[in-house]
């Protein structure tokens, strides 16, 4: 794994149908040996697309599909192009996967909610800008990136 984002999110497509789109994989904050279980799109919608992204922005939450367990934030991302769609994606945030499951794009805190807000809140503190690395493993042996972390995620 690269050593040089402040946070990554790795996902491997769950793939029950041929049209699922939805990414499941974990959430890392590597400074501080901080994984937890996250997840990006849906069966009908697209996930966030593999690249680099600025973090920053962050604030407490009210919004049923931004508050999972009582706990509600969100961190904006920096607009991204997206191949595979053909247009610029926009309004994509790192937040509590709340409401239905699954997101429209964002990625979406699925444990270890209020940890993760902590860690977020002081990391952006200030107005601070983070980098976010968002990695789409297709292959088993990708998966050893995150063993590290005690887990993998193809698990």
């Amino acid at each position: 794994m690269p050593a040089d984002a402040d946070f990554y999110f790795f996902g491997a497509r769950r793939g029950l149908t041929a049209s699922d789109r939805r990414l499941d994989g974990y959430f890392i904050i590597p400074k501080v040996g901080f994984v937890c279980a996250a997840c990006s799109g849906s069966s009908t919608l697209y996930p966030v697309p593999a690249g680099r992204f600025v973090a920053s922005n962050f604030r407490e939450r009210t919004e049923v599909a931004m508050v999972r367990d009582g706990v509600g934030f969100s961190v904006d991302l920096s607009d991204t192009w997206d191949s595979e769609l053909g247009r610029t994606r926009s309004l994509l945030r790192i937040h509590p996967d709340g409401n239905l499951p699954g997101t429209q794009g964002c990625v979406g805190i699925l444990d270890k909610v209020k940890e993760c807000r902590d860690h977020l809140a002081a990391r952006l503190a200030s107005g601070a800008t983070r980098t976010l690395e968002v990695v789409v493993v297709t292959r088993p042996e990708d998966a050893a990136v995150v063993t590290s972390y005690g887990r993998s995620v193809l698990a």
